[in-house]
Protein backbone atom coordinates (compact mmCIF):
# COMPACT_ATOMS: atom_id res chain seq x y z
CA UNK A 1 0.00 0.00 0.00
CA UNK A 2 1.20 3.52 -0.77
CA UNK A 3 2.24 5.67 1.89
CA UNK A 4 0.21 8.22 2.66
CA UNK A 5 1.56 11.94 3.69
CA UNK A 6 -0.72 14.16 6.18
CA UNK A 7 -2.79 15.59 4.32
CA UNK A 8 -4.08 12.67 2.42
CA UNK A 9 -4.64 10.71 5.74
CA UNK A 10 -6.43 13.59 6.99
CA UNK A 11 -8.73 13.40 3.36
CA UNK A 12 -9.38 9.66 4.86
CA UNK A 13 -10.14 10.35 8.17
CA UNK A 14 -12.69 13.37 7.44
CA UNK A 15 -14.43 10.82 4.71
CA UNK A 16 -14.56 8.37 7.05
CA UNK A 17 -15.11 9.28 10.41
CA UNK A 18 -17.44 12.54 9.30
CA UNK A 19 -20.49 13.08 7.80
CA UNK A 20 -19.33 16.27 5.73
CA UNK A 21 -20.51 16.74 2.27
CA UNK A 22 -18.39 17.01 -0.51
CA UNK A 23 -18.17 20.59 -0.97
CA UNK A 24 -17.40 21.19 2.38
CA UNK A 25 -14.74 18.61 2.25
CA UNK A 26 -13.39 20.41 -1.26
CA UNK A 27 -13.90 23.78 0.26
CA UNK A 28 -11.03 22.62 3.54
CA UNK A 29 -8.87 21.24 0.73
CA UNK A 30 -8.70 24.23 -1.75
CA UNK A 31 -8.31 26.65 1.76
CA UNK A 32 -6.43 25.17 4.24
CA UNK A 33 -2.82 25.58 3.74
CA UNK A 34 -2.36 21.86 5.99
CA UNK A 35 -5.30 19.80 6.27
CA UNK A 36 -3.71 17.54 8.69
CA UNK A 37 -4.43 20.36 11.18
CA UNK A 38 -7.47 18.84 11.70
CA UNK A 39 -6.25 16.74 14.08
CA UNK A 40 -4.86 19.48 16.40
CA UNK A 41 -8.09 20.69 17.22
CA UNK A 42 -9.46 24.70 17.67
CA UNK A 43 -11.02 24.18 14.28
CA UNK A 44 -13.47 27.38 15.05
CA UNK A 45 -9.95 29.68 15.28
CA UNK A 46 -9.83 28.96 11.25
CA UNK A 47 -11.62 31.87 9.69
CA UNK A 48 -12.63 29.63 6.29
CA UNK A 49 -13.81 27.05 9.40
CA UNK A 50 -16.21 29.33 11.09
CA UNK A 51 -17.64 30.42 7.30
CA UNK A 52 -18.02 27.32 5.91
CA UNK A 53 -18.82 24.79 8.66
CA UNK A 54 -21.86 24.11 11.15
CA UNK A 55 -20.96 23.50 14.93
CA UNK A 56 -21.84 19.99 14.26
CA UNK A 57 -19.20 19.63 11.38
CA UNK A 58 -16.48 21.29 13.86
CA UNK A 59 -17.92 18.81 16.35
CA UNK A 60 -17.22 15.96 14.36
CA UNK A 61 -13.89 17.50 13.22
CA UNK A 62 -12.57 17.69 16.61
CA UNK A 63 -13.48 14.09 17.50
CA UNK A 64 -11.71 12.51 14.51
CA UNK A 65 -9.77 9.18 16.24
CA UNK A 66 -6.39 8.88 14.77
CA UNK A 67 -5.74 5.31 16.57
CA UNK A 68 -9.28 4.68 15.00
CA UNK A 69 -8.19 6.24 11.76
CA UNK A 70 -4.87 4.23 11.38
CA UNK A 71 -5.99 0.53 12.61
CA UNK A 72 -8.34 1.47 9.17
CA UNK A 73 -5.33 1.99 7.08
CA UNK A 74 -3.83 -1.06 8.39
CA UNK A 75 -7.41 -2.97 8.07
CA UNK A 76 -6.91 -1.56 4.04
CA UNK A 77 -3.15 -2.33 4.10
CA UNK A 78 -4.21 -6.07 4.59
CA UNK A 79 -6.64 -6.36 1.70
CA UNK A 80 -4.28 -5.13 -0.81
CA UNK A 81 -6.72 -1.37 -0.63
CA UNK A 82 -4.79 1.38 -2.04
CA UNK A 83 -6.56 4.96 -1.05
CA UNK A 84 -6.42 7.71 -4.13
CA UNK A 85 -7.30 11.24 -2.53
CA UNK A 86 -8.11 14.37 -4.49
CA UNK A 87 -4.56 15.39 -4.18
CA UNK A 88 -2.97 12.57 -4.38
CA UNK A 89 -0.52 12.39 -7.66
CA UNK A 90 -1.88 9.65 -9.10
CA UNK A 91 -6.00 11.04 -8.73
CA UNK A 92 -6.67 10.73 -12.54
CA UNK A 93 -7.11 14.17 -14.57
CA UNK A 94 -10.10 13.39 -16.88
CA UNK A 95 -12.14 13.00 -13.09
CA UNK A 96 -10.26 16.14 -11.58
CA UNK A 97 -11.86 18.37 -14.46
CA UNK A 98 -15.40 17.23 -13.08
CA UNK A 99 -17.47 19.65 -10.43
CA UNK A 100 -18.10 16.56 -8.49
CA UNK A 101 -14.99 14.48 -8.65
CA UNK A 102 -14.86 12.34 -5.70
CA UNK A 103 -12.19 13.36 -2.64
CA UNK A 104 -11.36 9.66 -2.13
CA UNK A 105 -11.45 6.71 -4.52
CA UNK A 106 -10.46 3.07 -3.18
CA UNK A 107 -8.76 1.19 -5.39
CA UNK A 108 -7.35 -2.64 -6.26
CA UNK A 109 -5.31 -3.28 -8.64
CA UNK A 110 -3.19 -1.36 -11.30
CA UNK A 111 -2.78 1.63 -10.32
CA UNK A 112 -1.10 2.27 -13.74
CA UNK A 113 -4.43 2.54 -15.36
CA UNK A 114 -5.49 5.97 -13.33
CA UNK A 115 -2.86 7.82 -15.55
CA UNK A 116 -4.18 5.78 -18.82
CA UNK A 117 -5.03 8.58 -21.45
CA UNK A 118 -7.04 6.15 -23.74
CA UNK A 119 -10.02 5.26 -21.79
CA UNK A 120 -13.51 4.08 -23.56
CA UNK A 121 -16.35 4.40 -21.28
CA UNK A 122 -18.84 1.00 -22.48
CA UNK A 123 -22.15 1.02 -21.24
CA UNK A 124 -25.73 -0.70 -22.18
CA UNK A 125 -28.54 -2.67 -20.60
CA UNK A 126 -28.20 -5.35 -18.17
CA UNK A 127 -30.73 -7.65 -19.86
CA UNK A 128 -28.98 -7.10 -23.68
CA UNK A 129 -29.65 -9.37 -26.43
CA UNK A 130 -27.47 -11.68 -28.36
CA UNK A 131 -27.13 -8.79 -30.77
CA UNK A 132 -25.78 -6.77 -27.87
CA UNK A 133 -23.30 -9.51 -26.81
CA UNK A 134 -21.86 -9.71 -30.19
CA UNK A 135 -21.69 -5.94 -30.73
CA UNK A 136 -20.08 -5.67 -27.39
CA UNK A 137 -17.37 -8.68 -27.74
CA UNK A 138 -16.55 -7.37 -30.92
CA UNK A 139 -16.17 -3.86 -30.37
CA UNK A 140 -13.75 -4.15 -27.54
CA UNK A 141 -11.55 -7.22 -29.11
CA UNK A 142 -10.92 -4.55 -31.95
CA UNK A 143 -10.02 -1.79 -29.26
CA UNK A 144 -7.64 -3.33 -26.97
CA UNK A 145 -5.79 -4.24 -29.67
CA UNK A 146 -4.84 -0.83 -30.12
CA UNK A 147 -4.40 0.10 -26.31
CA UNK A 148 -8.04 1.47 -25.72
CA UNK A 149 -9.04 0.26 -22.02
CA UNK A 150 -11.79 -0.11 -21.45
CA UNK A 151 -14.29 1.28 -18.67
CA UNK A 152 -17.53 0.03 -16.99
CA UNK A 153 -19.88 -0.35 -13.95
CA UNK A 154 -19.57 -3.95 -13.81
CA UNK A 155 -22.99 -4.58 -13.51
CA UNK A 156 -24.70 -7.76 -15.32
CA UNK A 157 -25.26 -7.66 -19.57
CA UNK A 158 -23.07 -4.87 -21.44
CA UNK A 159 -21.47 -3.93 -18.64
CA UNK A 160 -19.74 -7.50 -17.65
CA UNK A 161 -19.45 -8.39 -21.16
CA UNK A 162 -17.28 -5.71 -22.13
CA UNK A 163 -14.98 -6.44 -19.10
CA UNK A 164 -14.35 -10.17 -20.25
CA UNK A 165 -14.05 -9.40 -23.70
CA UNK A 166 -11.16 -6.92 -22.52
CA UNK A 167 -9.56 -9.78 -20.49
CA UNK A 168 -10.06 -12.18 -22.86
CA UNK A 169 -8.37 -10.85 -25.60
CA UNK A 170 -5.25 -9.35 -23.55
CA UNK A 171 -6.73 -5.63 -22.72
CA UNK A 172 -6.69 -3.80 -19.70
CA UNK A 173 -10.55 -2.44 -18.06
CA UNK A 174 -11.60 -0.83 -15.24
CA UNK A 175 -14.46 -1.61 -12.99
CA UNK A 176 -15.98 1.38 -11.41
CA UNK A 177 -18.71 -0.38 -8.51
CA UNK A 178 -21.44 1.56 -6.45
CA UNK A 179 -20.44 -0.61 -3.15
CA UNK A 180 -17.63 -1.82 -1.56
CA UNK A 181 -14.97 -4.09 -2.00
CA UNK A 182 -16.53 -6.70 0.38
CA UNK A 183 -19.96 -6.25 -1.56
CA UNK A 184 -19.61 -6.94 -4.92
CA UNK A 185 -22.90 -6.23 -7.13
CA UNK A 186 -24.53 -8.19 -8.22
CA UNK A 187 -22.64 -10.89 -6.48
CA UNK A 188 -22.49 -12.91 -9.53
CA UNK A 189 -19.51 -10.91 -10.76
CA UNK A 190 -17.37 -11.43 -8.11
CA UNK A 191 -15.55 -13.87 -9.66
CA UNK A 192 -15.27 -11.31 -12.59
CA UNK A 193 -13.93 -8.23 -10.15
CA UNK A 194 -11.09 -11.19 -9.23
CA UNK A 195 -10.18 -11.83 -12.75
CA UNK A 196 -9.73 -8.05 -13.69
CA UNK A 197 -7.62 -7.48 -10.50
CA UNK A 198 -5.71 -10.52 -11.38
CA UNK A 199 -4.93 -9.96 -14.96
CA UNK A 200 -4.05 -6.52 -14.33
CA UNK A 201 -7.15 -4.61 -14.32
CA UNK A 202 -8.47 -1.80 -11.81
CA UNK A 203 -11.04 -1.46 -9.31
CA UNK A 204 -12.40 1.50 -8.06
CA UNK A 205 -14.99 2.58 -5.63
CA UNK A 206 -15.67 6.16 -3.62
CA UNK A 207 -17.39 3.71 -0.87
CA UNK A 208 -15.79 1.71 2.15
CA UNK A 209 -14.97 -1.90 1.98
CA UNK A 210 -18.19 -2.72 3.83
CA UNK A 211 -20.50 -0.84 1.83
CA UNK A 212 -23.24 -2.67 0.98
CA UNK A 213 -25.23 -1.21 -2.50
CA UNK A 214 -28.22 1.26 -2.48
CA UNK A 215 -30.02 2.63 -5.27
CA UNK A 216 -28.52 6.08 -5.04
CA UNK A 217 -24.80 4.63 -5.27
CA UNK A 218 -25.34 3.76 -9.14
CA UNK A 219 -26.21 6.88 -10.99
CA UNK A 220 -23.21 8.40 -8.69
CA UNK A 221 -20.69 5.72 -10.42
CA UNK A 222 -22.28 6.49 -13.83
CA UNK A 223 -20.56 9.79 -13.36
CA UNK A 224 -17.10 8.12 -13.02
CA UNK A 225 -17.27 5.87 -15.31
CA UNK A 226 -18.33 8.73 -17.33
CA UNK A 227 -15.60 11.08 -16.10
CA UNK A 228 -13.02 9.17 -16.25
CA UNK A 229 -13.32 8.53 -20.07
CA UNK A 230 -12.39 10.55 -23.39
CA UNK A 231 -15.75 9.05 -25.23
CA UNK A 232 -18.50 6.33 -24.59
CA UNK A 233 -19.74 3.79 -25.87
CA UNK A 234 -23.70 2.98 -26.04
CA UNK A 235 -24.59 -0.06 -27.20
CA UNK A 236 -27.57 -1.04 -26.14
CA UNK A 237 -29.91 0.90 -24.01
CA UNK A 238 -33.87 1.08 -23.42
CA UNK A 239 -35.33 4.19 -22.24
CA UNK A 240 -35.07 6.00 -19.38
CA UNK A 241 -32.13 3.25 -17.97
CA UNK A 242 -29.14 3.56 -16.29
CA UNK A 243 -27.28 3.16 -19.14
CA UNK A 244 -28.41 6.70 -20.53
CA UNK A 245 -27.83 8.49 -17.21
CA UNK A 246 -24.02 7.72 -17.79
CA UNK A 247 -24.60 9.35 -21.73
CA UNK A 248 -25.96 12.18 -19.80
CA UNK A 249 -22.95 12.17 -17.78
CA UNK A 250 -20.84 12.04 -21.06
CA UNK A 251 -22.30 14.79 -22.49
CA UNK A 252 -22.05 17.29 -19.88
CA UNK A 253 -18.34 16.24 -19.33
CA UNK A 254 -18.17 16.98 -22.90
CA UNK A 255 -17.26 13.38 -24.13
CA UNK A 256 -17.42 12.12 -27.26
CA UNK A 257 -20.68 10.06 -27.51
CA UNK A 258 -20.62 6.96 -29.71
CA UNK A 259 -24.28 4.75 -30.50
CA UNK A 260 -24.77 1.33 -32.31
CA UNK A 261 -28.07 1.80 -33.82
CA UNK A 262 -30.75 -1.50 -33.38
CA UNK A 263 -33.66 -2.32 -35.13
CA UNK A 264 -36.31 0.26 -34.27
CA UNK A 265 -39.06 -2.45 -33.18
CA UNK A 266 -36.21 -3.38 -30.49
CA UNK A 267 -37.10 -2.45 -26.49
CA UNK A 268 -33.20 -2.46 -25.94
CA UNK A 269 -32.24 -0.49 -28.95
CA UNK A 270 -34.80 1.97 -28.21
CA UNK A 271 -32.41 4.30 -26.32
CA UNK A 272 -29.77 3.65 -28.39
CA UNK A 273 -31.96 5.34 -31.38
CA UNK A 274 -33.01 8.18 -29.91
CA UNK A 275 -30.29 9.17 -28.87
CA UNK A 276 -29.25 9.27 -32.55
CA UNK A 277 -32.11 10.90 -33.77
CA UNK A 278 -32.24 13.63 -31.30
CA UNK A 279 -28.32 14.11 -32.36
CA UNK A 280 -27.10 13.41 -29.14
CA UNK A 281 -24.43 10.87 -30.67
CA UNK A 282 -22.27 9.80 -33.13
CA UNK A 283 -23.84 6.79 -35.24
CA UNK A 284 -20.77 4.23 -34.67
CA UNK A 285 -20.90 1.14 -37.16
CA UNK A 286 -17.16 -0.45 -36.72
CA UNK A 287 -14.59 0.28 -34.23
CA UNK A 288 -12.58 2.20 -36.51
CA UNK A 289 -14.60 5.21 -36.18
CA UNK A 290 -13.84 4.85 -32.49
CA UNK A 291 -10.10 3.91 -32.99
CA UNK A 292 -9.90 7.24 -35.69
CA UNK A 293 -10.82 9.44 -32.79
CA UNK A 294 -8.22 8.13 -30.88
CA UNK A 295 -5.99 8.75 -33.41
CA UNK A 296 -5.02 5.52 -33.03
CA UNK A 297 -3.57 3.77 -36.74
CA UNK A 298 -5.90 1.34 -37.65
CA UNK A 299 -3.65 -1.13 -40.35
CA UNK A 300 -6.03 -4.32 -39.70
CA UNK A 301 -9.01 -2.77 -40.68
CA UNK A 302 -7.55 -1.75 -43.91
CA UNK A 303 -6.84 -5.31 -45.19
CA UNK A 304 -9.12 -7.13 -47.27
CA UNK A 305 -10.85 -9.99 -45.55
CA UNK A 306 -11.44 -13.21 -46.21
CA UNK A 307 -15.99 -13.32 -47.14
CA UNK A 308 -17.34 -16.86 -46.93
CA UNK A 309 -18.75 -17.34 -50.45
CA UNK A 310 -22.71 -18.18 -49.47
CA UNK A 311 -24.98 -20.22 -51.73
CA UNK A 312 -28.50 -18.94 -52.08
CA UNK A 313 -30.21 -21.08 -49.07
CA UNK A 314 -27.63 -19.43 -46.45
CA UNK A 315 -28.62 -15.97 -48.17
CA UNK A 316 -31.99 -16.90 -47.23
CA UNK A 317 -31.52 -18.18 -44.08
CA UNK A 318 -29.43 -14.99 -42.93
CA UNK A 319 -32.65 -12.79 -44.14
CA UNK A 320 -34.84 -14.51 -42.24
CA UNK A 321 -32.67 -14.20 -39.08
CA UNK A 322 -31.79 -10.57 -39.60
CA UNK A 323 -31.23 -9.53 -36.25
CA UNK A 324 -33.32 -11.42 -34.40
CA UNK A 325 -33.01 -14.97 -32.87
CA UNK A 326 -35.80 -17.17 -33.91
CA UNK A 327 -36.46 -20.95 -33.10
CA UNK A 328 -35.79 -23.62 -35.55
CA UNK A 329 -39.84 -24.11 -36.41
CA UNK A 330 -39.95 -20.56 -37.00
CA UNK A 331 -36.69 -20.78 -39.35
CA UNK A 332 -38.62 -23.95 -40.55
CA UNK A 333 -42.05 -22.23 -41.76
CA UNK A 334 -40.25 -19.07 -43.35
CA UNK A 335 -37.89 -20.78 -45.00
CA UNK A 336 -40.56 -23.50 -46.83
CA UNK A 337 -37.67 -26.39 -46.39
CA UNK A 338 -38.09 -29.65 -45.51
CA UNK A 339 -37.06 -30.46 -42.04
CA UNK A 340 -34.46 -32.48 -43.15
CA UNK A 341 -32.50 -29.92 -45.46
CA UNK A 342 -32.76 -27.60 -42.84
CA UNK A 343 -30.93 -29.53 -39.93
CA UNK A 344 -28.34 -30.41 -42.90
CA UNK A 345 -27.59 -26.34 -43.69
CA UNK A 346 -28.04 -25.23 -40.56
CA UNK A 347 -25.18 -27.48 -39.08
CA UNK A 348 -22.83 -26.47 -42.42
CA UNK A 349 -23.45 -22.52 -41.61
CA UNK A 350 -22.47 -23.41 -37.89
CA UNK A 351 -19.34 -25.23 -39.02
CA UNK A 352 -18.77 -22.12 -41.38
CA UNK A 353 -19.86 -19.52 -38.00
CA UNK A 354 -22.32 -17.74 -39.73
CA UNK A 355 -25.06 -18.83 -37.24
CA UNK A 356 -25.29 -19.61 -33.23
CA UNK A 357 -27.27 -22.56 -31.98
CA UNK A 358 -28.53 -21.11 -28.64
CA UNK A 359 -30.17 -22.83 -25.62
CA UNK A 360 -33.96 -23.62 -26.54
CA UNK A 361 -33.63 -24.83 -30.13
CA UNK A 362 -32.53 -20.85 -30.96
CA UNK A 363 -30.85 -19.50 -34.10
CA UNK A 364 -29.25 -16.77 -34.01
CA UNK A 365 -27.13 -14.94 -37.27
CA UNK A 366 -23.03 -13.67 -36.07
CA UNK A 367 -23.79 -10.21 -36.58
CA UNK A 368 -19.88 -9.03 -36.59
Amino acid sequence: MRTLNNQERAILGICSQTSLSLGKIKTLIYNLPDLSTIFAGNLSNIPIVRQTLTENDIIELNNIDERRLDAFIRHLAKQNIEIVTFISDIYPKNLKEIHSAPVLLYAKGNLDLLSNSSNLAVVGTRRCTNYGREVTTSFVKDLVKHDICIVSGLADGVDAIAHEAALANGGKTIAVIGSGFNNIYPSINTALSEQIIKKGGLLLSEYEPGEKPNSYHFPARNRIVAALSMALLLVEAPERRGALITKEYAMEFNREVFVVPGRITDYCSKGCNDVIQLCQGTMVLSPKQILDYYGKTVVDFDKPKDVAQLSLEEEMILQILGVNDLHYEAILVSSGMSSGNLNALLMKMELKNLIKKLPGNIYTSVKI
